[in-house]
């Protein structure tokens, strides 16, 4: 079964990203957003299925008073993101589903996986999760399915 790192591999060495990022550092990333965010559902929170935070949403998460953030894993994920990209970390997001069949959004850096549903940064291979699609790095780039 190809990995999520399938397509990193696949990419032209000029489109690869040129970083090693830390372990600690990431986990630096999840601890701050850890700190603040409370899991709410999109339902509970607005009462729509699904929800995606807007950049200025997640640019309030800088806010010093404000010392909650409340969503759902997507906002954790983009809100890992939103930190990752603020230090250039190249980052991808990854639609997956869970050991128990619920489908589930992370954030992907160079094999590690930041999850709320986790305290701590893990590698891809320990998640326990089937990968469903991966994003590119920037705005605007296209998903890829991942093949199992």
């Amino acid at each position: 079964m190809p990995d999520v790192l399938f397509y990193l591999r696949q990419m032209p060495p000029e489109e690869k990203p040129k970083m090693t990022v830390k372990k600690k550092d990431l986990q630096a990333i999840s601890d701050y957003v850890n700190w603040r965010f409370n899991y709410t559902s999109d339902i509970e929170q607005r009462g729509v299925p699904e929800h995606w935070v807007s950049a200025d949403e997640l640019e309030s998460l800088d806010d010093a008073e404000k010392r909650t953030f409340k969503d759902d894993c997507d906002g954790y994920a983009l809100a890992c993101r939103y930190q990752c990209r603020k230090v250039s970390i190249p980052n991808r997001l990854v639609f997956c589903q869970t050991e128990t069949g619920e489908y589930h959004l992370v954030l992907e850096v160079e094999g590690w996986i930041l999850d709320n549903r986790r305290r701590w940064v893990i590698a891809r291979h320990e998640a326990g999760y089937r990968w469903i699609s991966i994003s590119g790095y920037e705005k605007g780039d296209p998903w890829h399915r991942v093949h199992s």
